[in-house]
């Protein structure tokens, strides 16, 4: 697989600007440009499903509508929060690095949401998902305009 090292060697011009790409970069950067869609998409999609859940929710965890609101809204808040840091630890240790720690933290926290036990667990699971969020999503954009550069 290519690191973000091999994209730059790939994108640099020679002395009459013409690209220095090799056959195989092409097809390697589309499937680069679909993982992150998965990646995003996975991400938004099992957190945008709980509010569609709400009454299951309410339910399992025996919270009430605030408590849901509070859990649902947290992740965005320590995503804010974790975004210029997850960009800075993506520039230290790679962007393949620092994406796919954040995807897992944020699969953890999704995986313990599946968990019942009340407000805790809910509240200590989302916590994660923030987390992971506030990793990957800084990441995605720099990942595609590393293997996508402007003309």
């Amino acid at each position: 697989m290519f690191s973000s090292k091999d994209a730059e060697k790939f994108n640099t011009r020679n002395s009459e600007g013409d690209s220095e790409m090799s056959e195989t970069y092409p097809t390697k950067r589309w499937a680069i440009l679909g993982l992150a869609w998965a990646v995003f998409f996975s991400v938004a999609m099992a957190w945008y499903i709980m509010p569609t859940l709400q009454p299951n929710i309410l339910e399992l965890y025996g919270i009430t509508g605030s408590q849901f609101q509070l859990a649902l809204t947290v992740p965005f808040g320590v995503a804010a929060l974790l975004c210029i840091p997850g960009g800075m630890l993506a520039d230290r240790l790679g962007i393949r690095y620092a994406a796919s720690l954040g995807m897992t933290i944020s699969g953890i926290g999704f995986l313990l949401r599946s968990q019942t036990g009340g407000f805790p667990i809910l509240m200590g699971s989302m916590l994660l998902v923030g987390v992971g969020m506030g990793i990957v999503m800084p990441n995605l954009p720099k990942l595609v305009s590393v293997w996508f550069p402007p003309d």
